[in-house]
């Protein structure tokens, strides 16, 4: 049975090593970036399957991102996550495809349940 592959991007680097094991533990294959062009560049080497996004990053911001993985792998989904409260899509987003928005802090209960909506076995 092929794993599904994740690819989290965040700047919080604890955050993202907690879910990283987590997630593998999960059966998922698991890979990390802090930043944007990191990002990038693990897409142009990977297929993804889910990408779990920040919307403010250290050099780009998340909806930009979006964009060229998009154009790199069209099949990849995508969710933002957000620490911040009053963010609305449809007036900050510059993306044209179905996403959701998640709100930090994300639990990993949450974090598991929207993994299995969006990666059904």
């Amino acid at each position: 049975m092929k794993k599904n592959r994740i690819l989290l991007v965040d700047d919080d680097e604890v955050m993202l090593k907690t879910f990283q094991l987590i997630l593998e533990e999960e059966g998922y294959l698991v890979e990390t970036s802090t930043n944007g062009q990191n990002a990038i560049d693990k897409v142009n080497k990977n297929n993804f399957n889910l990408i779990i996004l920040d919307i403010v990053l250290p050099d780009v911001r998340g909806d930009e991102i979006a964009k060229k993985i998009k154009r790199i792998s069209r099949s990849s989904k995508i969710i933002f996550i957000t620490g911040y409260r009053k963010f609305k899509k449809e007036d900050s987003l510059d993306i044209n495809f179905e996403t959701n928005i998640i709100l930090k802090p994300l639990t990993v209960k949450e974090l598991k349940k929207i993994i299995k909506k969006e990666l059904p076995l």
